[in-house]
């Protein structure tokens, strides 16, 4: 009798773990198409949108999410559900998940912009050397935060001239309306005047802000440290102000 008891305990307990697992584990996986993972409870899928529960607060809010912000949902039971078609994220039921910017929906940017050009060392009259002018840049996003891309430009002093061409890199800072940036160019510098043409090699930090005007079109303002090196490994810094335009496509 005893043994029976015990063996009967045993069954209970190893019954109560496995409920307390099928617990834990039995959740849905709602996989964004910007990578980020939602650990929910799934309750109903419209044409257009999913409804959910966070599954940490099964007792709490509502959430409505665009089935075209979701490129995956995993069911706890391990079937799947995959969403390709485009559309808009919608607003929740009492909270939204919202990643609308200039930059979510697109693939592709192209940009004009005007502004100066400053060195800044070993100058003695620093405000008789500025070049004005402007460029232009192209960008492919490969996340909605990271853009790959060219630019080149045209800044003019006098008789003389300072062509960047470079490749840019650029990381954002998704917000709604206003979408801060970090960014680093790497190429050549091509100053040209009376007689001479010199090539530099350059680097070059950028941060700036784009202010969304509509879906597709953003005033662009940057500030830019470039630094020139020459084949003797000497260097100057140049600061660079401009602002643009940003036009935004290819969803």
């Amino acid at each position: 009798m005893l043994k029976i008891r015990l063996n009967l305990r045993k069954v209970v307990a190893i019954a109560i773990c496995l409920a307390v697992s099928v617990t834990m584990f039995a959740q849905d996986i709602i996989t964004l198409k910007d990578g980020t993972d939602i650990q929910a409870s799934v309750l109903e899928i419209s044409e257009v949108d999913v409804n959910f529960k966070k599954f940490d607060n099964l007792d709490g809010p509502t959430y409505q999410l665009a089935k075209s912000e979701i490129f995956m949902i995993k069911y706890a039971n391990g079937s799947k559900d995959v969403f390709t078609k485009p559309g808009k994220i919608l607003s929740p039921v009492t909270q939204q998940f919202s990643t609308n910017s200039v930059s979510t929906n697109a693939q592709y940017k192209l940009g004009a912009n005007l502004g100066l050009q400053w060195p800044i060392d070993e100058i003695d009259d620093i405000l008789e050397y500025i070049f004005y002018g402007g460029g232009i840049s192209g960008e492919y996003l490969i996340t909605p935060n990271i853009g790959i891309g060219l630019s080149a430009g045209l800044y003019k002093l006098r008789g003389a001239t300072l062509s960047p061409v470079t490749l840019t890199y650029k990381h954002y800072f998704l917000t709604e309306n206003i979408q801060p940036y970090a960014g680093a160019d790497v190429g050549c510098y091509i100053v040209s005047g009376a007689g001479f043409t010199e090539t530099y090699f350059g680097l070059a930090q950028t941060v700036g802000s784009q202010f969304k005007l509509s879906d597709t079109l953003a005033l662009d303002v940057n500030v830019k440290y470039s630094t020139m090196f020459d084949i003797g490994y000497d260097y100057f810094g140049v600061l660079g102000f401009n602002v643009g335009f940003v036009y935004s496509f290819g969803k």
